[in-house]
C-alpha cells in the first residue's frame, strides 16, 4: 500500500486490539459475529499490507 497508508496504522491496530465486539446489524447474533470477525480479518490483513517491505 505504501508510506500513504501509515497513518491509518494505530487506527487499524486499535480496532484489532478491542475487547468488545463492534456493534453491527446483521439480522442475528450470529450474522453480528460473522460481520466482527470480517471486520477483524480484514483489518489485519490491511495492517499487514501496509507494514510490508516495498517490493523491489
Amino acid at each position: 500500500m505504501g508510506e500513504h497508508a501509515r497513518p491509518a496504522l494505530p487506527r487499524l491496530r486499535e480496532l484489532i486490539d478491542r475487547t468488545t465486539r463492534i456493534p453491527l446489524c446483521n439480522g442475528s447474533e450470529d450474522a453480528e459475529m460473522d460481520g466482527d470477525e470480517r471486520l477483524l480479518e480484514a483489518a489485519s490483513r490491511t495492517v499487514a499490507a501496509i507494514t510490508a517491505p516495498a517490493a523491489p
